[in-house]
């Protein structure tokens, strides 16, 4: 992490050393120079964006997600509710897989664009698992993702939960209060009915709820995944864990496990 910081520190100062115009330039000089100062400062502006959040995950101490075997097994089963929660996949698949996510996590955006089509492909498309999504913004990280994830549930209540889902993940550094109208607007969505949804905090409680659940289960940074055996639909009782940003061949083994589990019971 030090070695992170200085890094980012070395980066800062060189761009701040060479964002200096020199005297005496004119004309198209002077109009490529302005072109390159403007550049210097939005490199300089997200280095700064990447020293805060490492600087609030020292504040927070939360621990680097860490790898835990689809071998491993929880050391006992934890029953989630997942009634109401936005899904993908058929509704009765036996095995469910439950992601506890962050919209502003970049472990979590890389998980959502490079492991999930894979799973969706593999599993959810073929009626096998279902992937259900629970909210797990982390406040001390990020503070402003509560709200991302409350306009995503707007966004649900005119069918485009999903749509938003992809969209905050492919843009995790842009979603600042003002930023979300723009977001509904590119969704093609009712703005006002948006707006109203969002101001409403109607879905504020879901939130809670969700990373109070998330807890209890021993949830401590994200993205974190469990994977069971559904039951009735309303809830999952997960017999394994997984943490962090983990490659398709992680959640392989854990499916199949849990799809072989399923045909024993």
């Amino acid at each position: 992490m030090r070695i992170a910081i200085a890094l980012l520190l070395g980066l800062h100062l060189l761009v701040a050393g060479t964002a200096t115009p020199s005297l005496g330039q004119s004309g198209d000089q002077d109009t490529n120079l302005r072109k390159e100062i403007e550049e210097l400062k939005e490199g300089q502006k997200a280095l700064r964006r990447d020293l805060q959040d490492i600087k609030a995950l020292l504040r927070a101490r939360v621990a680097p997600p860490v790898a835990q075997g689809p071998q491993e097994p929880l050391a006992q089963p934890v029953v989630l509710n997942i009634d109401g929660a936005p899904f993908l996949g058929s509704k009765d698949a036996r095995v469910t897989l439950v992601e506890f996510s962050d919209f502003q996590c970049p472990f979590c955006a890389r998980h959502s664009q490079q492991t999930l089509p894979a799973i969706v492909k593999g599993y959810i498309d073929a009626g096998k698992v279902k992937y259900v999504f629970r909210d797990f913004p982390i406040a001390a990280l990020h503070p402003n993702a509560e709200k991302s994830h409350e306009a995503a549930y707007c966004a649900g209540e005119q069918g485009k939960y999903w749509e938003m889902h992809d969209r905050f993940f492919g843009n995790i550094h842009g979603q600042e209060a003002q930023a979300l109208t723009a977001h509904a607007r590119a969704l093609r969505l009712d703005v006002r009915k948006f707006g109203a949804c969002l101001a409403s905090g109607r879905h504020a409680a879901t939130v809670r709820k969700a990373i109070e659940e998330g807890q209890r289960a021993g949830v401590r940074g994200t993205p974190t995944f469990f994977v069971g055996v559904s039951g009735d639909g309303r809830t999952v009782q997960a017999t394994r864990m997984l943490r962090g940003a983990q490659p398709y061949e992680q959640f392989k083994g854990l499916i199949d496990i849990a799809l072989t589990d399923g045909r024993k019971s």
